[in-house]
């Protein structure tokens, strides 16, 4: 059994070359190869072609909206004429939040832009004090509490 994955691959073609050999040897040595999405799984029968693939999609199940998008704006303080953006997310260092809240603190001013973080984690006390101590941020951030989505 194989659990690993891979989430960051480098560039270079002898990185690449070995990502291909390794993926064909796992396809060759495992029953199956479990991949997360569409994409990999296209990935994996170009480089390993006949493995038995299953796709395990990866992510939170769909959602049937319970409210209508006026109602979620109006919860979100988010007026007519903003763009909403929304990310979703565990919030650990390695999903770039703080990344993301330096961009929205930098877009100008006259770009009616309101970002939406969704989710919870070891960062989330961080994200909501950072976006707390800033007057941009307290403008354009919302937190979403994971269960009012």
């Amino acid at each position: 059994l194989s659990d690993r994955t891979r989430h960051k691959i480098r560039a270079d073609s002898r990185a690449r070359a070995q990502v291909r050999l390794a993926a064909a040897v796992r396809s060759r040595l495992f029953g199956r190869v479990i991949v997360l999405s569409e994409a990999q799984r296209r990935w994996y029968e170009r480089v390993a072609p006949g493995s038995p693939i299953v796709l395990l999609p990866n992510g939170i199940r769909p959602l049937v909206p319970d409210r209508t998008r006026a109602e979620v704006r109006r919860e979100l303080d988010v007026a007519d004429g903003e763009v909403l953006s929304l990310t979703l997310s565990l919030m650990r260092p390695e999903k770039g939040h703080a990344t993301l809240l330096d961009a929205v603190r930098r877009i100008p001013a006259d770009v009616p832009l309101v970002a939406a973080l969704a989710g919870d984690g070891e960062l989330l006390d961080h994200v909501r004090a950072t976006v707390a101590d800033d007057p941009v941020l307290r403008r354009r951030a919302r937190h979403v509490v994971s269960e009012n989505l």
